[in-house]
């Protein structure tokens, strides 16, 4: 970091998003960096569950204090409902879709309290969260700085292991389902990018030079429990169940008045084979990896910016675009009918959209 000067801030910002947004498809990216386009948003969607776990996870690894965070989730969501409801309002079905999801929502991260509790505490300190960064990208040879954009991401916790001293990054994954090799396949320029972040980011900001041990995902799987349901008779429950746990399966009992001698083999089945809602997955960085993904990223900066005003969709990534493929090159009006441009320029940072490093 001794090369670099501080100078006015004329270069653009690369983000994870934004680089596999490009590496995927340069039309998308053209689409949502450079039009900014978003899809208009005709209802409340699944994402926001995941933002409101976020700040729950922000407040608790900050405070320690878990009333603290379930009253920042609290606000959140109602801030959100209040939004919605003035906007457009809700219709009957979908208000009770999203209740339901609130509801979810305070199942996982009071399941997830009783899962972890205080013991991320005894074993790690605690650096910093949710913590926005922006670092200059360097040529891991040459030295040279990129004249083109800077890399920048947000790291939802930084800690350090007590016994080994270990710098981990924590990224919180709120998903529906977790398929390891497929998800460290899609992660894995994220993980690297977030390592060379905050390497630099620590040494810029706390003069610390320090080494990143590797990258923790923590997945929290938005996984509904399913109650057990009575026979038509109403006498006792189906032995068809979908999937429920210990705890759904036992309040079902109790609430219809039954015995729980009368279910012991299946709280016991349940007791003993819990449903995984709870996912820790660690990826060590290596420095080879390291310095491979830098020149990547390097390169990669220079072709986004000589590709300023020159997009293409192409490949397979077509059947699977959000753009619904290449109606974006095939029919611009069609395509652009369904979409809102933004007022401001696309950028998920706003602490360091305008930093100088």
């Amino acid at each position: 970091m001794s090369k670099i000067k501080a100078i006015p801030n004329m270069r653009g910002l690369i983000t994870s998003s934004s680089l596999g947004t490009f590496t995927n498809c340069p039309q998308q990216y053209f689409w949502v960096y450079k039009e900014r386009l978003r899809r208009i948003k005709e209802k409340w969607m699944a994402s926001d569950l995941g933002n409101w776990g976020h700040d729950w996870q922000e407040i608790f690894y900050r405070s320690k204090n878990k009333y603290m965070a379930d009253q920042a989730f609290e606000k959140a969501h109602l801030e959100f409902k209040k939004k919605v409801i003035e906007s457009r309002g809700f219709f009957v079905d979908e208000y009770e879709e999203y209740e339901e999801f609130v509801e979810l929502g305070r199942y996982l991260i009071n399941a997830y309290y009783d899962h972890y509790g205080m013991d991320d505490f005894k074993k790690y300190d605690i650096l910093f969260t949710e913590e926005e960064f922006r670092v200059p990208i360097i040529h891991p040879v040459t030295g040279e700085r990129s004249p083109y954009f800077d890399y920048g991401g947000m790291i939802d916790v930084a800690w350090m292991e007590r016994l080994t001293k270990g710098l981990w990054i924590m990224d919180h994954k709120f998903l529906k389902s977790w398929d390891e090799g497929k998800a460290k396949a899609s992660y894995n320029q994220q993980l690297l990018g977030y390592s060379y972040g905050l390497k630099l980011w620590m040494k810029h900001k706390y003069n610390v030079d320090v080494e990143v041990f590797g990258v923790m995902f923590n997945i929290i799987l938005k996984v509904k429990m399913a109650e057990p349901k009575l026979l038509k008779d109403k006498t006792k429950f189906s032995k068809v169940i979908a999937k429920t746990d210990h705890a759904t399966y036992l309040a079902a009992i109790k609430r219809h008045g039954f015995k729980p001698e009368d279910y012991k083999e299946k709280l016991d089945d349940l007791k003993a084979n819990p449903v995984t809602r709870f996912i820790r997955e660690e990826d060590y960085i290596g420095k080879q990896q390291l310095h491979d993904f830098q020149l990547r990223l390097f390169n990669m900066a220079k072709q986004m910016y000589e590709q300023e005003y020159y997009y293409k969709a192409y490949g397979d990534a077509c059947i699977y675009c959000q753009f619904q493929g290449n109606i974006c090159v095939e029919d611009n009006d069609a395509f652009k009918e369904q979409f809102v441009v933004m007022e401001k320029p696309h950028n998920e940072l706003k602490k360091v959209q305008d930093l100088v490093v």
